[in-house]
């Protein structure tokens, strides 16, 4: 019923067929879970999460469901076809999910992911570590460390392009302060924290001095507890890490 209401193209027991095939053929992969979609119960999230840990994935990936400008749902929002679900609820929904999973030996090492032991993504880590990267194809961001790109994001005028052996991208070179934020807005998301030390010695930012009042109102609201040379969210902080993320950009 709810794959019907977002407008996927197959049932439920597809997604079980095809869970049963990959599981009997590969020891590492991920399972995508969506909550917070409209028409949907507390029971219905519970269901959900019990039928995926009867395979016992090696990783999980958890999205609240976001509503897109320019998009069906969108406009059923604005004529009150559909409700967004209620944050409490929203956050009935997340907290259930963390216990159940570190119940089962799943490591919540993002703000929306987990994992088992040896299993994190090594891909997204990339991103989040800020390591360099390339991309290939439309649309897709590459990093070396200073400059972000992206190309084009039209199939057609990338496919020209490239036979004429052109590469039409943009770019820009991330600043001292987008770069803090940056560090600062990933770090807070993932069991790794805001390293204190690498903005210290590598971009002489000091966030303990800079911050120091902004840090100690979100220890006193116990979103956010020191961990050597981290600054990592806790519990209740990982409801509100873009949040934490705000407070303490420069």
């Amino acid at each position: 019923k709810t794959l019907k209401f977002i407008n996927r193209s197959h049932n439920s027991n597809k997604s079980l067929v095809a869970l049963k095939m990959i599981d009997s053929c590969f020891h590492n992969y991920s399972v995508d879970l969506i909550y917070g979609i409209p028409n949907t119960t507390f029971n219905i999230w519970k269901d959900d999460i019990s039928k995926i840990l009867k395979f016992n994935p090696p990783h999980i990936s958890a999205y609240n469901m976001t509503i897109e400008q320019n998009t069906v749902f969108s406009n059923w929002l604005e004529k009150g076809v559909i409700k967004l679900h209620d944050e409490n609820i929203l956050i009935k929904k997340f907290l259930y999910l963390i216990d159940i999973l570190e119940k089962e030996n799943y490591i919540h090492y993002e703000t929306s992911n987990f994992c088992k032991k040896g299993f994190f993504s090594k891909h997204n880590i990339g991103y989040w570590k800020r390591k360099k990267y390339l991309g290939v194809g439309p649309s897709a961001h590459s990093f070396n460390g200073k400059i972000r790109n992206w190309n084009i994001s039209n199939n057609s005028k990338y496919i020209d392009q490239i036979g004429k052996r052109i590469i039409s991208e943009s770019k820009e070179l991330l600043t001292r302060k987008m770069t803090i934020n940056e560090i600062i807005m990933t770090g807070i998301r993932t069991r790794w924290g805001i390293n204190i030390d690498y903005l210290r010695s590598n971009l002489k930012y000091d966030i303990l001095h800079k911050q120091f009042s902004t840090i100690k109102k979100l220890k006193k609201n116990k979103l956010i507890q020191m961990d050597n040379s981290k600054i990592l969210a806790t519990k209740k902080g990982k409801l509100f890490s873009n949040y934490i993320a705000e407070q303490l950009f420069i």
